[in-house]
């Protein structure tokens, strides 16, 4: 059920002096075995979807407040299964959908002060 490949990536910035820093980081897995299948029932793959994830902080108050914006899944793929009755591990016209489930996109902002 391994993906046939994995790409995982991140650029990060960092500057002390203004008290900043930032990330942004993406992934990809291509498509994969979720259930096996029988001699009887084709296996159902996850299909393959990219992440993209952001991460901003910036410090205040002689780096006593953290303020920090996260965002998770901004392309909000959706998360779609399959099964593949043409045994070609990845999605085709022979192949019919078996579920999808649309992923939110998550965003958070946290503020943490140190005394």
């Amino acid at each position: 059920g391994q993906s046939p490949y994995i790409l995982n990536g991140s650029l990060s910035y960092n500057d002390d002096n203004l008290g900043i820093s930032s990330t942004v980081s993406v992934n990809r897995v291509g498509d994969r075995i979720s259930i096996a299948g029988t001699i009887f029932d084709a296996d159902i793959y996850e299909q393959a979807r990219t992440v993209v994830d952001l991460q901003v902080a910036k410090f205040f108050l002689q780096k006593k407040l953290e303020v920090r914006l996260t965002a998770r899944d901004l392309l909000a793929q959706p998360l779609r299964f399959y099964f593949d009755f043409d045994k070609s591990k990845n999605y085709s016209s022979f192949d019919r959908f078996f579920s999808s489930n649309i992923m939110p996109r998550t965003i958070t902002l946290n503020a943490v002060y140190k005394f």
